[in-house]
Formats: structure tokens, C-alpha cells, sequence
């Protein structure tokens, strides 16, 4: 009965579509057309794995130009994404807005791509390039301006409910606006070009708003407009779900470490305590499928932040950075140590301060730093039993050591494995091969690091390896997340992963909210830079992560993949194309050992791999053919 009911309603979808489309045309209202360029009117649709930047068209995508329907596929429980292309060279679009219509078991949210203007950085090849694509923004209940000859993506994020017939739903997205004859075309040759000059910027970019007179306010230009007309266009949906069901994150066998800093202080930078909600925060990283973790502790968390953690399916969760404490730490001191002072603010670097006279690189810890170490565990594991979350939970140390630390490894997580048997142990670690007989339970290296040879006698000996990746591997020819790197490339890092079928069995990242300002640069929330709700934000995406050391260095989003926004944090194309990532992992798992080979027309190694969409895409959709054909 109910598989009927899904087939009545979709039909009736089908001829609801069929039924607004004609009642558009009799309207005389625009609908939209295969072909491009169109008059007025400049709309498309491309997909998620595409960055677009302000000066583009529909013409400068290839076929994608020429696409107008949302076109995605799905597992169960999945979410995918397109995005819908619009750019109008005659007027401005304002008070747009975007609604979808579609059957109850998809849940749609429309989403404004915001830009950030990135400078560029010494630091890592491809850098800078002006405006670039990043936050997703809540679509204002009062619509978003499109200046004219600026382009604007919205961001269709599209999840199939878990308990869902598989199946072709129909549904469609209503897009609303209204033109007017004069735009602010002062701020369209200011913002929308890449030519913008870089000695505008100053070291603070509210000094650089401030000192440029060209800024322009929507009552300025509504007082100098005459009549608007509406227009509504409407964008079809074709959706396929597949009859294969993604992992719940609870059930899902990829391990992850996801690091953040989640403290109620870090956070109140930018909001007050009273508004700060760290569920929202929460749950904006559990529904990507990377649980707010955090590896550089010098003290563990509260028990309710594992506690809700696990409840939202998340397997792992750090509790201590063993390197974190003071060296000359003890049993006794560590217990009125306020730890807070401790802070890293989420940055990894050398955290310990080594005993006097050490000539390397290594901590060298004693019995009496262990034993503090202990200590500092033992409330927490506690807690931990108690709640019956204990096997979740793991501590973290010796962040990318050289070999010769090898002895310091050995001795202080022996210690705390023999002080908790169960809890686990992870670092990560870029030497090769690793002692099988050494106390760690997860082995993590960089990515492009990996040895087949000696990952297998790890694995074999029980253990787990887990991969990552940070500002390293910066250069061109490896795929990294920065801010300017194709869009494609922060999705295709997972199918790197996936082609392993368990090695790695996860993934590690050392920050995900680790917002840094420059020299003199205070914190802030991302907001509009105008008031009109045009894509353009007023966040400065350099990271400034090495700011004591190299005051000059910097990367456009290494180290974040989020912002803070006005009402709660924000999530940005480079995670959503991460959690697609993730979720296509899941799926290559379950192909055959013998299929494994249909994933190299994407990724072969750490240096090759497609820069195609359509071929990702196309090699998706065959790999769940292939897996539905054994259901």
C-alpha cells in the first residue's frame, strides 16, 4: 500500500509540473529554456563539484550551460546537492527567492553561495585569484539581491529519507524575483572582476570597507528605482534513488577525526554567551558526517559533549593530546592546574615545553609525567564507563614526531595502556615501517605517504591506519581543500580512501573552525558586505595559523571549513563536497574486490586523478549499478 501511495504521488507531482509549467507560459511569466544564452534571464544548472565565481556565465561551464533540470542520484539516507545557475547582464534581480516542491520523504534546503575574497599566499601553489565561492548562506526570508552582471549560484541540497522506496521522485524548484531598470553598478566593477586591485586591501578588512567610497546601500538605490515586475522561473528535479542505503554514521565503518575547538570562551569571540548554541554547532558537523572532534585537549571535554556525541552516532572522540602538559607535571599538580590556560586554540604545532637542556626534537617523559597523565584520565574514562561509551574514546599524542621519538611513543602510551587497557591510542606519524609491537592502535600518515608493504603488516597485526591531510600536500599536483582548489578535488580525496576497500579504515583533519585573523585584523562574524543580501561577505578567508612565528604566511581556508555566521555557524561547499566524499566512500566498500578497478576512471593514486565532473559522476552512478545488480 504504501509503495502505491509513493507511485500515486509521484505521478500527480509529474502533472503538477506539467500543469505550473503551462500555467507559467499562459502567465507570460519566463520558464526556463534549453538553450542559452537567454534574453534577461541567464540560468543553468551545474553541479556541486563546480566552483563558480562572479564573473561567470552559463557558456563558460561546457554542457552544463545547456542544462536547466537538477539532475542527482542518490543512495538512501543520502545527501546530494546541485546548484542552480543565475546571472542577469540587463537588471537586477532582487527579493529573489527559491522553493522546491517534492514528495515528502526528500527534504530540500536552498542555500545562497556566498564569495570570499582571497589574497594571494607564498605559502601554497594556485593561491588567491580575487572572489571565490565558500559559505552557504540562509536564503533571507526577504529574498537575495543579484546585481546585475554578477553571477550567483544557490546551493539545492537534496536528502532521501533512509526508509525510502527506491525510485525516479519528480519535484521542481520555484525561483521568484523582481527586475528593476537601474542597478549598483559602481559595486559590479568594483567586486564582480578578478582584476581587482590588490593593493586595495588593507590589513583590515574593515578599514578597506571603510575607505572605499564605492559601497553602495539598497535604500541608496531603491530611492533612484522606478516600477519592479515578478517573475518566477521554475527548475524540474530529476532525482534517482538508488535501492542501496548509506551507513548511518553509527554503523558507518569509516573512523573519523574531525579536530575543532569547541569551548564556550573560543566561541565568544563571537557570540555572546547567551546566544551562543553549541547543539546547532553540533549538529551541523554530525550531519556531514564529521562529529566535532578535537585532538589538541589539554584537559578532556565535558561528559554531556561525548555523551551527545555518541547518542548522534559518533564512534570516535579524543579526550587528551598526552603531550599537552607541562613537562615537570605530577600527580599532585596536575589536579589544581588550570588547564584552560593550556588552550591551543585548535593550532598543533610543538605543545609541549621540553625539560631543560634537550637537545632534540622528543619530550623525553619520565614515570611522574605519565603518572599525571593518568591522573588526568582517570575521572573521565570513568564517566565514560559508566555511560558505556568507553570503546568511542581515544587519546592522541606525538603530532607528526620525528623516528627518534620513537622511545618517548613507546613508553607513554605503554603507560596509559596500562593504566586502561581498552582506551585507544592514535598518532600520526610520517615514518615507515611502523613497529607492529608498539602501544598504537591507530597509525595515521599524509595521504600521499602511504606504503602498501607496511600498511599491510600493520593491519595484519590488528591495528588500524587512518590517513590525512592538512596544508600538506600543497602543491599543484596533489589534491588538497583549499579554498581555490577546484571543487572536485575535495570530494575525489575520498574516493583516493575508498579505493582501499578498509586501508584507511579514516580520516583525520587537524581543524575544521580554526579562524586566525592577520596582524591587527579583529574577529568577527561573516556577514554581507552590503546590505542588499548580495553573494558578497565581509570574512577575510586567510588563516593566519603560524601568526607568532610567520606573521606574513597564511592559507585561504586550510584549517576551516566552516565560519561563524550572524545566527550560528555556517557550512561551505568544500564540506558539503567532503561529506559527498565521505557518503561515495560508503559506497565504494561495498563493491566486489574484483570491481575495485571501475574506481581508477577517477583516482589512481595521490598525483592522478579525473578533473572531470561528469566522470566522477558517471563512475558513481555505474558503481551503484553494479551494486544493485547483486541485490
Amino acid at each position: 500500500p504504501n509503495e502505491g501511495r509513493q507511485q500515486f504521488f509521484f505521478s500527480g507531482m509529474k502533472q503538477l509540473l506539467f500543469a505550473l509549467c503551462g500555467f507559467l507560459l499562459l502567465a507570460g511569466i519566463p520558464v526556463v529554456k534549453g538553450a542559452w544564452p537567454n534574453e534577461g534571464l541567464n540560468l543553468c544548472t551545474i553541479p556541486s563539484t563546480i566552483s563558480v565565481r562572479p564573473n561567470h556565465t552559463c557558456a563558460d561551464f561546457g554542457g552544463y550551460g545547456m542544462q536547466t533540470v537538477g539532475d542527482v542520484a542518490m543512495q538512501r539516507g543520502e545527501t546530494e546537492a546541485f546548484q542552480i545557475f543565475l546571472r542577469n547582464d540587463e537588471e537586477d534581480m532582487v527579493q529573489l527567492t527559491a522553493k522546491a516542491v517534492v514528495p515528502p520523504q526528500l527534504t530540500v534546503t536552498v542555500y545562497q553561495v556566498g564569495y570570499v575574497y582571497c589574497r594571494h599566499s607564498m605559502r601554497y601553489g594556485g593561491s588567491g585569484g580575487g572572489w571565490r565561492a565558500d559559505p552557504l548562506l540562509p536564503m533571507p526570508a526577504t529574498g537575495i539581491t543579484v546585481p546585475r552582471g554578477v553571477a550567483q549560484a544557490l546551493w539545492v541540497s537534496i536528502t532521501a529519507s533512509p526508509t525510502m522506496a527506491p525510485g525516479k521522485p519528480s519535484g521542481f524548484v520555484t525561483i521568484t524575483y523582481q527586475t528593476k531598470n537601474q542597478s549598483s553598478a559602481a559595486r559590479v566593477a568594483a567586486f564582480s572582476r578578478d582584476e581587482t586591485p590588490a593593493e586595495t586591501w588593507q590589513s583590515s578588512y574593515d578599514m578597506y570597507l571603510s575607505s572605499n567610497p564605492q559601497r553602495v546601500t539598497v535604500s541608496q538605490v531603491e530611492e533612484s528605482v522606478g516600477e519592479y515586475t515578478t517573475l518566477t522561473t521554475a527548475v524540474p528535479l530529476s532525482v534517482e534513488v538508488w535501492n542501496i542505503t548509506v551507513p548511518s554514521l553509527h554503523d558507518s565503518k569509516i573512523g573519523t577525526m574531525w579536530s575543532g575547538e569547541w569551548s564556550p570562551s573560543y566561541f565568544g569571540n563571537y557570540y555572546p554567551n547567551s546566544t551562543w548554541n553549541k547543539t546547532q554547532y553540533f549538529d551541523l558537523l554530525l550531519n556531514q558526517r564529521t562529529p566535532p572532534d578535537a585532538l589538541y585537549l589539554s584537559s578532556p571535554r565535558h561528559i554531556e559533549d561525548y555523551v551527545y556525541m555518541a547518542q548522534r552516532g559518533a564512534k570516535w572522540f579524543g579526550l587528551l593530546d598526552v603531550c599537552a602538559l607541562p613537562w615537570n607535571s605530577t600527580a599532585e599538580s596536575v589536579l589544581s592546574l588550570d588547564l584552560t590556560t593550556l588552550s591551543f586554540d585548535g593550532h598543533p604545532g610543538r605543545r609541549w615545553s621540553r625539560p631543560p637542556g634537550s637537545q632534540d626534537s622528543c619530550p623525553h617523559y619520565n614515570a611522574t609525567y605519565a603518572a599525571a597523565v593518568i591522573t588526568l584520565l582517570k575521572p573521565i574514562v570513568a564517566a565514560l564507563t559508566e555511560h558505556n561509551i568507553l570503546q568511542y574514546a581515544y587519546v592522541y599524542g606525538f603530532d607528526e614526531n620525528p623516528r627518534q621519538c620513537e622511545p618517548d611513543v613507546r613508553f607513554l602510551f605503554g603507560e596509559i595502556k596500562k593504566a586502561f587497557p581498552t582506551l585507544r591510542t592514535a598518532s600520526t606519524l610520517n615514518w615507515s615501517p611502523m613497529p607492529t609491537d608498539l602501544p598504537l592502535d591507530v597509525w595515521i600518515v599524509q595521504y600521499q605517504s602511504y606504503n602498501v608493504k607496511d600498511t599491510e603488516a600493520w593491519v595484519a597485526a590488528g591495528k588500524q591506519q587512518f590517513w590525512y591531510h592538512c596544508i600538506e600536500p600543497h602543491t599543484l599536483n596533489f589534491l588538497n581543500t583549499f579554498i581555490e582548489r577546484p571543487l572536485l578535488q575535495s570530494r575525489t580525496l575520498f574516493w583516493l580512501a575508498g579505493r582501499g576497500q578498509g586501508t584507511p579504515s579514516g580520516w583525520l583533519y587537524y581543524a575544521v573552525d580554526l579562524w586566525v585573523p592577520g596582524p591587527g585584523q579583529r574577529r568577527h562574524v561573516l556577514d554581507y558586505l552590503y546590505d542588499d543580501s548580495s553573494a558578497f561577505t565581509n570574512f577575510d578567508p586567510a588563516n593566519y595559523i603560524w601568526l607568532v612565528q610567520h606573521p606574513d604566511i597564511f592559507a585561504n581556508g586550510d584549517g576551516q571549513y566552516i565560519y561563524p555566521g550572524r545566527t550560528g555557524v555556517l557550512s561551505t561547499v568544500r564540506l558539503e563536497n567532503i561529506r559527498d566524499g565521505l557518503e561515495d566512500w560508503e559506497l565504494l566498500w561495498q563493491l566486489d574486490a574484483a570491481d575495485v578497478s571501475m574506481v581508477d576512471a577517477v583516482v589512481t593514486g595521490p598525483s592522478t586523478w579525473t578533473s572531470d565532473p561528469a566522470t566522477l559522476e558517471t563512475t558513481r552512478r555505474s558503481i551503484a549499478a553494479k551494486i544493485q545488480l547483486r541485490k
